[in-house]
Protein backbone atom coordinates (compact mmCIF):
# COMPACT_ATOMS: atom_id res chain seq x y z
CA UNK A 1 0.00 0.00 0.00
CA UNK A 2 1.69 3.15 -1.11
CA UNK A 3 -0.51 5.13 1.49
CA UNK A 4 0.64 3.70 4.67
CA UNK A 5 1.84 6.02 6.95
CA UNK A 6 5.44 5.37 7.55
CA UNK A 7 6.90 5.80 10.86
CA UNK A 8 10.67 5.54 11.15
CA UNK A 9 12.64 5.02 14.12
CA UNK A 10 15.30 8.10 14.10
CA UNK A 11 12.32 10.53 13.01
CA UNK A 12 9.47 9.62 15.41
CA UNK A 13 11.20 7.62 18.39
CA UNK A 14 11.26 10.93 20.78
CA UNK A 15 7.63 11.51 19.87
CA UNK A 16 6.64 7.92 20.39
CA UNK A 17 8.67 7.69 23.36
CA UNK A 18 6.32 10.39 25.31
CA UNK A 19 3.44 8.64 24.03
CA UNK A 20 4.60 5.42 25.54
CA UNK A 21 5.14 7.17 28.57
CA UNK A 22 1.65 9.03 28.89
CA UNK A 23 0.26 6.07 28.36
CA UNK A 24 1.09 4.36 31.51
CA UNK A 25 0.12 6.84 33.39
CA UNK A 26 -2.99 7.12 32.27
CA UNK A 27 -3.45 3.17 32.63
CA UNK A 28 -1.52 3.08 35.80
CA UNK A 29 -4.72 4.78 37.12
CA UNK A 30 -6.86 1.90 36.34
CA UNK A 31 -4.64 -0.65 37.62
CA UNK A 32 -5.08 1.27 40.84
CA UNK A 33 -8.60 2.38 40.80
CA UNK A 34 -10.50 0.01 39.09
CA UNK A 35 -11.16 -3.89 39.85
CA UNK A 36 -9.37 -6.49 38.36
CA UNK A 37 -10.29 -8.42 35.19
CA UNK A 38 -8.73 -11.78 33.37
CA UNK A 39 -5.35 -11.09 31.67
CA UNK A 40 -5.69 -7.40 32.30
CA UNK A 41 -8.14 -6.15 29.68
CA UNK A 42 -9.42 -3.66 31.90
CA UNK A 43 -6.25 -1.73 31.96
CA UNK A 44 -5.16 -1.63 28.35
CA UNK A 45 -5.93 1.23 26.31
CA UNK A 46 -9.09 1.15 23.86
CA UNK A 47 -8.38 1.81 19.94
CA UNK A 48 -10.85 5.63 19.25
CA UNK A 49 -11.07 7.99 16.19
CA UNK A 50 -9.09 10.45 17.71
CA UNK A 51 -6.24 8.20 18.94
CA UNK A 52 -6.54 5.85 22.17
CA UNK A 53 -8.57 6.09 25.65
CA UNK A 54 -9.40 4.28 28.79
CA UNK A 55 -12.09 2.88 30.16
CA UNK A 56 -14.54 4.56 32.21
CA UNK A 57 -12.95 4.79 35.62
CA UNK A 58 -15.71 5.40 38.15
CA UNK A 59 -14.62 7.80 41.82
CA UNK A 60 -15.82 7.60 45.37
CA UNK A 61 -18.09 10.32 44.81
CA UNK A 62 -20.16 8.49 41.92
CA UNK A 63 -18.81 10.29 38.93
CA UNK A 64 -16.85 8.33 36.49
CA UNK A 65 -13.62 9.80 34.29
CA UNK A 66 -12.20 8.64 31.06
CA UNK A 67 -8.17 9.71 29.85
CA UNK A 68 -7.78 10.04 26.38
CA UNK A 69 -4.34 10.18 24.43
CA UNK A 70 -5.82 12.64 21.69
CA UNK A 71 -3.43 12.30 18.82
CA UNK A 72 -5.45 15.26 16.84
CA UNK A 73 -5.60 17.51 19.31
CA UNK A 74 -1.81 16.35 20.83
CA UNK A 75 -2.94 16.51 24.44
CA UNK A 76 -4.03 14.20 26.79
CA UNK A 77 -7.72 14.78 27.13
CA UNK A 78 -9.77 14.57 30.53
CA UNK A 79 -13.78 13.86 30.33
CA UNK A 80 -15.62 13.34 33.34
CA UNK A 81 -19.47 12.42 33.85
CA UNK A 82 -20.32 15.89 35.10
CA UNK A 83 -19.80 17.35 32.00
CA UNK A 84 -16.05 18.32 33.13
CA UNK A 85 -13.23 18.57 30.46
CA UNK A 86 -9.37 19.42 30.68
CA UNK A 87 -6.49 19.21 28.30
CA UNK A 88 -3.18 18.58 29.62
CA UNK A 89 -0.61 19.11 25.71
CA UNK A 90 1.79 15.78 25.23
CA UNK A 91 4.43 18.67 24.32
CA UNK A 92 5.17 19.43 28.23
CA UNK A 93 8.90 19.67 27.61
CA UNK A 94 9.78 16.58 29.80
CA UNK A 95 7.70 13.62 31.18
CA UNK A 96 8.18 15.15 34.63
CA UNK A 97 6.79 18.02 33.62
CA UNK A 98 3.75 15.76 31.83
CA UNK A 99 3.28 13.77 35.20
CA UNK A 100 3.27 16.80 37.28
CA UNK A 101 0.40 18.54 34.67
CA UNK A 102 -1.65 15.41 34.60
CA UNK A 103 -1.75 14.78 38.85
CA UNK A 104 -2.86 18.60 38.92
CA UNK A 105 -5.52 18.11 36.85
CA UNK A 106 -7.07 15.16 38.11
CA UNK A 107 -6.84 16.80 41.30
CA UNK A 108 -8.46 20.10 40.31
CA UNK A 109 -11.13 17.76 39.31
CA UNK A 110 -11.67 15.62 42.55
CA UNK A 111 -11.07 12.55 40.95
CA UNK A 112 -8.10 10.07 41.84
CA UNK A 113 -4.28 10.91 41.22
CA UNK A 114 -2.32 8.49 43.32
CA UNK A 115 -0.75 5.53 40.84
CA UNK A 116 2.72 3.93 40.71
CA UNK A 117 5.12 6.37 39.38
CA UNK A 118 7.50 3.50 38.08
CA UNK A 119 6.89 2.91 33.96
CA UNK A 120 6.14 -0.88 33.43
CA UNK A 121 8.09 -3.39 31.09
CA UNK A 122 11.31 -0.63 30.37
CA UNK A 123 14.78 -1.49 31.13
CA UNK A 124 16.31 0.61 33.33
CA UNK A 125 13.11 2.42 34.15
CA UNK A 126 13.30 6.29 35.40
CA UNK A 127 10.21 7.11 37.60
CA UNK A 128 7.76 9.26 35.65
CA UNK A 129 8.23 12.37 38.35
CA UNK A 130 11.95 12.46 38.29
CA UNK A 131 12.25 12.20 34.11
CA UNK A 132 13.49 15.45 33.34
CA UNK A 133 15.19 15.05 30.29
CA UNK A 134 13.78 17.65 27.90
CA UNK A 135 11.99 15.71 24.97
CA UNK A 136 10.36 17.36 21.99
CA UNK A 137 6.81 16.36 21.11
CA UNK A 138 6.31 16.51 16.86
CA UNK A 139 2.69 16.16 15.81
CA UNK A 140 3.59 14.85 12.16
CA UNK A 141 5.08 11.95 14.08
CA UNK A 142 2.31 11.19 16.37
CA UNK A 143 -0.46 11.85 13.71
CA UNK A 144 1.51 9.13 11.46
CA UNK A 145 1.19 6.72 14.41
CA UNK A 146 -2.35 7.66 15.08
CA UNK A 147 -3.04 6.58 11.36
CA UNK A 148 -0.98 3.57 11.44
CA UNK A 149 -3.45 1.73 14.11
CA UNK A 150 -6.61 3.29 11.95
CA UNK A 151 -5.04 1.56 9.61
CA UNK A 152 -4.33 -1.56 11.14
CA UNK A 153 -7.40 -1.76 13.32
CA UNK A 154 -10.32 -3.17 10.49
CA UNK A 155 -7.46 -5.74 9.82
CA UNK A 156 -7.12 -7.23 13.32
CA UNK A 157 -10.81 -6.60 13.78
CA UNK A 158 -11.84 -9.06 11.12
CA UNK A 159 -9.55 -11.78 12.41
CA UNK A 160 -11.10 -11.72 15.38
CA UNK A 161 -14.75 -12.05 14.44
CA UNK A 162 -13.78 -14.97 12.56
CA UNK A 163 -12.92 -17.04 15.80
CA UNK A 164 -16.11 -17.96 17.70
CA UNK A 165 -13.74 -19.00 20.82
CA UNK A 166 -12.60 -16.88 23.23
CA UNK A 167 -10.90 -13.95 22.01
CA UNK A 168 -9.43 -10.52 23.37
CA UNK A 169 -10.95 -7.12 22.67
CA UNK A 170 -8.62 -5.45 19.62
CA UNK A 171 -6.55 -3.47 22.12
CA UNK A 172 -3.44 -1.66 23.04
CA UNK A 173 -0.85 -2.40 25.76
CA UNK A 174 0.87 0.68 26.99
CA UNK A 175 3.90 -1.43 29.19
CA UNK A 176 4.96 -2.92 25.23
CA UNK A 177 3.23 -0.51 23.60
CA UNK A 178 1.73 -2.69 20.83
CA UNK A 179 -1.98 -3.19 18.99
CA UNK A 180 -2.66 -6.78 19.48
CA UNK A 181 -5.54 -9.12 19.52
CA UNK A 182 -5.45 -12.95 21.17
CA UNK A 183 -7.01 -15.96 20.16
CA UNK A 184 -7.36 -18.47 23.85
CA UNK A 185 -7.67 -22.43 23.43
CA UNK A 186 -9.12 -22.72 26.32
CA UNK A 187 -6.69 -25.40 27.54
CA UNK A 188 -4.19 -24.51 30.38
CA UNK A 189 -0.68 -23.44 29.57
CA UNK A 190 2.90 -24.18 31.54
CA UNK A 191 3.48 -21.72 34.19
CA UNK A 192 5.11 -18.73 32.15
CA UNK A 193 8.88 -17.70 33.48
CA UNK A 194 7.83 -14.37 34.29
CA UNK A 195 11.32 -12.07 34.56
CA UNK A 196 9.63 -8.90 32.35
CA UNK A 197 11.03 -5.73 33.52
CA UNK A 198 9.02 -3.64 36.27
CA UNK A 199 5.93 -6.47 35.94
CA UNK A 200 5.52 -8.64 38.70
CA UNK A 201 5.51 -12.27 37.56
CA UNK A 202 1.90 -13.15 38.79
CA UNK A 203 0.68 -10.79 36.00
CA UNK A 204 2.41 -12.42 33.44
CA UNK A 205 1.25 -15.44 34.71
CA UNK A 206 -2.06 -15.00 35.20
CA UNK A 207 -2.17 -13.07 31.19
CA UNK A 208 -0.29 -16.48 29.95
CA UNK A 209 -2.43 -19.30 32.12
CA UNK A 210 -3.74 -20.35 29.08
CA UNK A 211 -2.58 -21.45 25.72
CA UNK A 212 -3.15 -18.63 23.44
CA UNK A 213 -2.01 -17.33 19.71
CA UNK A 214 -1.59 -13.77 19.80
CA UNK A 215 -1.06 -11.22 16.70
CA UNK A 216 -0.23 -7.44 16.81
CA UNK A 217 1.95 -4.45 15.64
CA UNK A 218 4.32 -3.28 17.81
CA UNK A 219 5.23 0.52 16.84
CA UNK A 220 8.96 0.83 18.71
CA UNK A 221 7.88 3.46 21.93
CA UNK A 222 11.12 3.83 24.05
CA UNK A 223 13.04 1.35 22.36
CA UNK A 224 14.43 2.81 19.11
CA UNK A 225 13.92 0.20 16.98
CA UNK A 226 12.21 -0.37 13.47
CA UNK A 227 8.39 -1.17 14.07
CA UNK A 228 7.09 -4.70 13.30
CA UNK A 229 4.34 -7.03 12.85
CA UNK A 230 4.06 -10.28 15.36
CA UNK A 231 2.36 -13.43 15.39
CA UNK A 232 3.55 -15.91 18.58
CA UNK A 233 1.74 -18.82 20.20
CA UNK A 234 2.05 -19.84 23.92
Amino acid sequence: MSDWPELDPARDHETLSIIHVAAQMLCKIRVRHAPWVNHGWHVALQPAARGLSTLPTAASDGRTFTLTLDLCRHAIVLWTSDEGREEIPLNAGSVAALHRRLVAALERHGLPADFSGLPNEIENAVPFAEDTRPRDYERDSASRFRESLAAMLPVFERFRASFTGKSSPVHFWWGSFDLSVTRFSGRGAPQHPGGVPGLPDRITREAYNQQLSSAGFWAGGVTEAEPFFYSYAY
